[in-house]
């Protein structure tokens, strides 16, 4: 985490726009503590934007209070905790991250501003956070709490990947994709970042090509400094491009299907609290079974993810998703003979 704000951070020329980097420059620059400090600064944001999203007209004493209990939940210092410094938070949390944090004469309290796009800012801010600070990421790991091992490759880039971005600049370096072992040498007009099953990809295109192509961050083997700009092309936008996909997929030459089937209730629960997909509806959900209506191009990721879910799974339409998920069956069954 150190790591990743220091390289963010070193960018003046960065819009800040992005959550991320609002959080390091607060930390960084404003913050003139000792990194416990800083990180309790931030928590602060935290739990004011929490406590204000699901408390309406939230009061600056309440506010005092849910703040000294969490922090003593958590063994940080309370020390100096004070309406003074939470009224200076919210100036803050106001002016550097623009988040609308309102008082209402009449009913005496803070809130938030009930509309849709607020709201998914907040849980983009609080949810990478949350995770960190409930794990405490700067110590040890708490014996009853065991994160997935591993590193994620390619995460080194990020910080070299948002800057172009927002500064349009055209981005080289080596790639060395699954299927092949030889590493070839692209240069990238960068639009977006997305993550999927835990890997980032970069979403770009060639110079001279208007296909737009993803690139696995950890198949990057030498980031190289292009140095060059390009004109921004205001017309994409990331959510509308993928918006009929699973996964990183969205070559148009997948089609786009509506799909049904049926899951037994178990799976279907898993699927009800977290849809595959934003066009997911729920035809029927009984003992008998749970049936899934989806609006998706049918792509490699997307059957992937059904056949996570064999045991159970019936396909009933399109016909030609059947029949791929039937041919898998046969292939995989002769190959276990």
């Amino acid at each position: 985490m150190k790591v990743l704000t220091v390289k963010i951070c070193r960018c003046e020329k960065l819009s800040y726009s992005d959550i991320f980097c609002r959080l390091c420059i607060l930390s960084l620059l404003k913050i003139k503590t000792e990194t416990m400090s800083k990180i309790a600064h931030i928590q602060r944001y935290l739990l004011i934007i929490r406590k204000v999203r699901h408390t309406k007209f939230v009061t600056l004493n309440e506010l005092v209070d849910y703040i000294e209990e969490e922090f003593t939940k958590r063994g940080i210092e309370t020390v100096g905790l004070s309406k003074r410094t939470i009224e200076r938070d919210l100036k803050d949390i106001r002016t550097d991250l623009d988040i609308s944090i309102d008082y209402d004469r009449i009913n005496k309290g803070f809130f938030i501003p009930e509309n849709e796009e607020s709201k998914s800012f907040i849980e983009k801010v609080l949810e990478p956070f949350d995770i960190l600070n409930a794990l405490n990421a700067d110590t040890a790991h708490p014996a009853f709490i065991f994160p997935e091992k591993g590193t994620q490759k390619g995460v080194e880039y990020l910080s070299d990947l948002i800057f172009a971005i927002q500064n349009s600049q055209v981005v080289s370096f080596k790639y060395a994709p699954y299927w092949n072992e030889e590493t070839n040498l692209k240069t990238i007009i960068p639009f977006a970042l997305k993550e999927y099953a835990g890997r980032w990809y970069l979403v770009g295109r060639y110079e001279n090509d208007s296909r737009i192509l993803t690139f696995g961050l950890d198949r990057i083997t030498q980031f190289l400094d292009e140095k060059r700009t390009f004109k921004p092309e205001p017309t994409f936008k990331i959510e509308t491009y993928f918006k009929d996909s699973f996964g990183i997929y969205s070559d148009t030459s997948y089609a786009l299907e509506e799909v049904v089937f049926s899951v037994s209730e178990f799976v279907g629960r898993f699927l009800i609290s977290k849809p595959l997909h934003q066009s997911q509806q729920i035809l029927e959900n009984s003992k008998e079974g749970v049936r899934v209506f989806l609006r998706v191009r049918i792509t490699p990721d997307f059957i992937s993810e059904l056949l996570s879910m064999c045991q159970t799974l019936v396909i009933h339409k399109p016909l030609s998703l059947k029949e791929e998920i039937r041919r898998i069956y046969s292939d995989a069954i002769q190959r276990n003979l």
